[in-house]
Protein backbone atom coordinates (compact mmCIF):
# COMPACT_ATOMS: atom_id res chain seq x y z
CA UNK A 1 0.00 0.00 0.00
CA UNK A 2 1.27 3.46 -0.88
CA UNK A 3 -0.14 6.41 1.04
CA UNK A 4 0.56 10.01 1.97
CA UNK A 5 -0.92 12.28 4.62
CA UNK A 6 -1.16 15.98 3.80
CA UNK A 7 -1.80 18.43 6.66
CA UNK A 8 -4.31 20.42 4.61
CA UNK A 9 -5.60 23.08 7.01
CA UNK A 10 -3.10 22.85 9.84
CA UNK A 11 -1.51 25.93 11.37
CA UNK A 12 2.18 25.33 12.09
CA UNK A 13 3.73 26.51 15.34
CA UNK A 14 7.54 26.64 15.31
CA UNK A 15 9.53 26.84 18.54
CA UNK A 16 13.26 27.51 18.69
CA UNK A 17 15.53 28.49 21.56
CA UNK A 18 17.97 31.06 20.16
CA UNK A 19 19.47 31.88 23.55
CA UNK A 20 19.46 34.97 25.71
CA UNK A 21 20.53 38.52 25.03
CA UNK A 22 23.87 39.68 26.36
CA UNK A 23 23.94 41.85 29.54
CA UNK A 24 24.77 45.06 27.63
CA UNK A 25 21.77 44.64 25.33
CA UNK A 26 19.57 43.72 28.30
CA UNK A 27 20.59 46.91 30.13
CA UNK A 28 19.70 48.94 27.01
CA UNK A 29 16.29 47.23 26.72
CA UNK A 30 15.53 47.87 30.40
CA UNK A 31 16.10 51.62 29.90
CA UNK A 32 13.58 51.88 27.07
CA UNK A 33 10.48 53.98 27.60
CA UNK A 34 7.04 52.42 27.45
CA UNK A 35 4.79 55.45 26.83
CA UNK A 36 1.47 53.60 27.07
CA UNK A 37 2.28 52.10 30.48
CA UNK A 38 -0.49 54.08 32.17
CA UNK A 39 -3.03 52.69 29.70
CA UNK A 40 -1.93 49.13 30.45
CA UNK A 41 -0.54 48.50 26.97
CA UNK A 42 3.12 48.68 27.99
CA UNK A 43 4.88 48.43 24.66
CA UNK A 44 7.53 50.51 22.99
CA UNK A 45 6.35 53.34 20.77
CA UNK A 46 8.94 52.22 18.22
CA UNK A 47 7.30 49.54 16.07
CA UNK A 48 10.61 48.77 14.31
CA UNK A 49 12.71 48.15 17.42
CA UNK A 50 14.82 45.39 15.84
CA UNK A 51 16.16 47.96 13.36
CA UNK A 52 18.02 49.69 16.20
CA UNK A 53 21.79 49.11 15.92
CA UNK A 54 21.90 47.87 19.55
CA UNK A 55 19.60 44.98 18.56
CA UNK A 56 21.25 44.02 15.26
CA UNK A 57 22.68 40.78 16.71
CA UNK A 58 19.29 39.76 18.11
CA UNK A 59 17.60 40.61 14.81
CA UNK A 60 20.08 38.35 12.99
CA UNK A 61 19.36 35.46 15.41
CA UNK A 62 15.60 35.88 15.00
CA UNK A 63 15.91 36.11 11.20
CA UNK A 64 18.00 32.92 11.14
CA UNK A 65 15.35 31.07 13.16
CA UNK A 66 12.65 32.36 10.80
CA UNK A 67 14.68 31.16 7.82
CA UNK A 68 14.94 27.66 9.31
CA UNK A 69 11.17 27.57 9.74
CA UNK A 70 10.40 28.95 6.27
CA UNK A 71 13.02 27.01 4.31
CA UNK A 72 13.38 23.75 6.25
CA UNK A 73 9.90 23.24 7.68
CA UNK A 74 7.62 24.98 5.17
CA UNK A 75 9.90 24.09 2.23
CA UNK A 76 9.62 27.57 0.68
CA UNK A 77 11.86 28.01 -2.37
CA UNK A 78 15.22 29.69 -1.77
CA UNK A 79 14.35 32.55 -4.14
CA UNK A 80 11.51 33.64 -1.81
CA UNK A 81 12.76 36.00 0.88
CA UNK A 82 10.91 36.70 4.12
CA UNK A 83 11.90 39.92 5.88
CA UNK A 84 11.21 41.01 9.43
CA UNK A 85 8.92 44.02 9.32
CA UNK A 86 7.33 45.35 12.49
CA UNK A 87 8.89 44.65 15.86
CA UNK A 88 8.29 46.04 19.32
CA UNK A 89 8.83 45.12 22.93
CA UNK A 90 6.02 44.41 25.37
CA UNK A 91 6.58 44.78 29.09
CA UNK A 92 4.35 42.99 31.57
CA UNK A 93 4.27 42.72 35.31
CA UNK A 94 2.71 39.87 37.28
CA UNK A 95 -0.93 39.21 36.31
CA UNK A 96 -0.74 41.44 33.20
CA UNK A 97 -1.25 40.36 29.61
CA UNK A 98 -1.80 41.60 26.09
CA UNK A 99 -5.32 42.10 24.88
CA UNK A 100 -6.67 39.72 22.26
CA UNK A 101 -5.50 40.90 18.85
CA UNK A 102 -4.86 39.66 15.30
CA UNK A 103 -1.85 39.92 13.03
CA UNK A 104 -4.00 39.77 9.92
CA UNK A 105 -1.49 41.69 7.77
CA UNK A 106 1.32 39.17 8.35
CA UNK A 107 2.00 35.75 6.87
CA UNK A 108 4.13 34.88 9.91
CA UNK A 109 4.23 36.24 13.43
CA UNK A 110 6.79 35.56 16.10
CA UNK A 111 7.50 36.06 19.78
CA UNK A 112 10.90 36.25 21.44
CA UNK A 113 11.01 36.33 25.22
CA UNK A 114 13.85 38.59 26.35
CA UNK A 115 13.09 37.81 29.96
CA UNK A 116 10.41 35.54 31.33
CA UNK A 117 9.72 34.68 34.93
CA UNK A 118 9.07 31.01 35.82
CA UNK A 119 5.51 31.73 37.02
CA UNK A 120 4.66 33.96 34.03
CA UNK A 121 1.42 33.39 32.17
CA UNK A 122 1.12 31.30 29.04
CA UNK A 123 0.94 32.58 25.49
CA UNK A 124 -2.52 31.94 24.04
CA UNK A 125 -3.34 31.75 20.35
CA UNK A 126 -6.79 32.35 18.90
CA UNK A 127 -7.80 31.87 15.29
CA UNK A 128 -10.00 34.53 13.74
CA UNK A 129 -13.09 33.25 11.97
CA UNK A 130 -11.76 35.18 8.94
CA UNK A 131 -8.55 33.12 8.80
CA UNK A 132 -8.55 30.72 5.87
CA UNK A 133 -4.97 29.70 5.16
CA UNK A 134 -1.35 30.79 5.67
CA UNK A 135 -0.97 31.14 1.90
CA UNK A 136 -3.42 32.76 -0.48
CA UNK A 137 -3.28 29.93 -3.00
CA UNK A 138 -4.59 26.43 -2.56
CA UNK A 139 -2.06 23.80 -1.56
CA UNK A 140 -1.03 21.27 -4.17
CA UNK A 141 -0.28 17.77 -2.84
CA UNK A 142 3.15 16.51 -3.91
CA UNK A 143 4.97 13.27 -3.34
CA UNK A 144 8.35 13.07 -1.60
CA UNK A 145 10.19 13.85 -4.86
CA UNK A 146 8.16 17.05 -5.37
CA UNK A 147 6.01 15.66 -8.19
CA UNK A 148 2.28 16.28 -8.21
CA UNK A 149 0.24 13.41 -6.85
CA UNK A 150 -2.21 11.86 -9.31
CA UNK A 151 -5.88 12.71 -8.83
CA UNK A 152 -6.72 8.99 -8.63
CA UNK A 153 -4.68 5.96 -7.73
Amino acid sequence: MKYQTTPLFSIPLFYANIGTVDPTTMAWVEKLEYPDEAAGHEHTADKYILNKPKLSGLKTQIQEACNVFVKEELKVNDDVVFELQNSWINKHSKDESNSLHWHSNAMLSGVYYIQNEPDAGDIVFNKSHLYTCLLYTSPSPRDQRGSRMPASA
